[in-house]
């Protein structure tokens, strides 16, 4: 059902401006249940997922490992599923300066199916507690574009702000499903 992801070994790779190909992100495992709440059932909504990520630091993004929970609540809302969770991330590397660090803060957002494919609009807000304290965040919109049973077309924009500055992104990408 809408709302509902299981990620197993799902990653990505990105090609920055030094002209390298670098691993961006890759959820070893991931599960999220984003079930609307409504007058008579009122479930709650959950995330936990683990792997490593890039984070936006010192105009650098080292490559962190992390695990992350949340939990909240989701509501039918214009056509969509509009979701609010509270998260807790722990996260462990060099290049942190006491080598791990905790994140809280909210994720907001609204995921829709329509023109062709389905999308969400996103924001999340991390307060970090240890290695360096400062709350950075990420808004961002992406929308997938179905070409066939097997074939999708991924347009996604966004903005990062980190420890000390902001990041832009534009993707396009293209899905093969086996």
């Amino acid at each position: 059902h809408q709302g509902a992801q299981i990620r197993f070994l799902d990653g990505s790779l990105r090609y920055y401006e030094d002209r390298r190909l670098r691993l961006e992100q890759l959820a070893v495992v991931g599960v999220r249940s984003l079930s609307p709440r409504d007058d008579f059932l009122k479930p709650l909504s959950w995330g936990v997922e683990g792997g490593a990520h890039r984070r936006l630091m010192r105009r650098q993004r080292p490559l962190l490992g992390y695990l992350n929970g949340e939990v909240g609540w989701s509501r039918d809302l214009w056509g969509g599923l509009a979701y609010s969770t509270l998260a807790a991330t722990f996260e462990t590397g060099d290049s942190l300066r006491t080598g791990v660090d905790l994140a809280l803060g909210p994720r907001l957002g609204w995921l829709y199916e329509g023109l062709g494919g389905q999308g969400m609009a996103a924001f999340t807000l991390d307060c970090y507690l240890i290695a360096n304290r400062y709350c950075g965040g990420r808004v961002e919109y992406t929308h997938t574009l179905n070409l066939g049973s097997n074939l999708a077309l991924r347009l996604n924009v966004g903005r990062e702000k980190g420890l000390d500055g902001y990041f832009n992104q534009i993707g396009l990408n293209v899905f093969r499903y086996f």
